[in-house]
């Protein structure tokens, strides 16, 4: 599996998410084996009774879920740093972007790989595998973009700012001011 490079808030949301599928697969293992049992062969006393199979189907797919997830994060690298003259996974950028039909955005946004979240009031994430991410991906300041949208129509765009990094000032440098 290729190396992931996923940001702080990513690694965040997984983790939560791990441990909301871990609860939920305890539930499922506990559901299997409390529930009623049905039969299925009304003849054969040895085989007739089985779980609902959708509550196998669900414990099938947080199992995989869960793996694929353990995956990533065992697979991943953590980008909490980006180089501010072009835009690279974790970078925050602001964007204008024009529909074609009057209908023009500015937002900032966040460029991300692998596990999707959902952005806040500040900025949006967007994913290398779309198509703005695409676009927007090793592109500078003052660059202008263009990637298709549904319809079979396309967007433009203008990246007019990478937005740096806030450092964080420790302690000691308050407290030697």
């Amino acid at each position: 599996m290729e190396k992931v490079r996923l940001i702080p808030a990513q690694i965040k949301y997984a983790e939560k998410k791990l441990n909301e599928l871990e609860n939920k697969k305890v539930s499922l293992n506990k559901k299997i084996h409390n529930e009623e049992k049905r039969g299925i062969y009304p003849n054969r006393q040895e085989l007739e009774s089985v779980p609902d199979f959708s509550t196998l189907y669900d414990l099938s797919d947080v199992r995989k879920e869960l793996s694929k997830l353990k995956d990533i994060l065992q697979n991943c690298i953590i980008v909490d740093e980006y180089n501010s003259s072009k835009i690279d996974i974790g970078t925050k950028f602001r964007a204008t972007l024009d529909y074609g039909d009057g209908d023009v955005e500015t937002g900032v946004f966040v460029l991300i790989e692998g596990i999707r979240i959902q952005g806040n009031d500040e900025f949006e994430y967007v994913s290398i595998e779309s198509p703005f991410g695409k676009a927007v991906y090793n592109s500078k300041e003052n660059d202008v973009i263009c990637f298709p949208i549904p319809n079979n129509k396309v967007c433009g765009g203008l990246i007019e700012e990478i937005i740096p990094k806030e450092k964080k000032e420790n302690n000691l440098t308050k407290q030697l001011s």
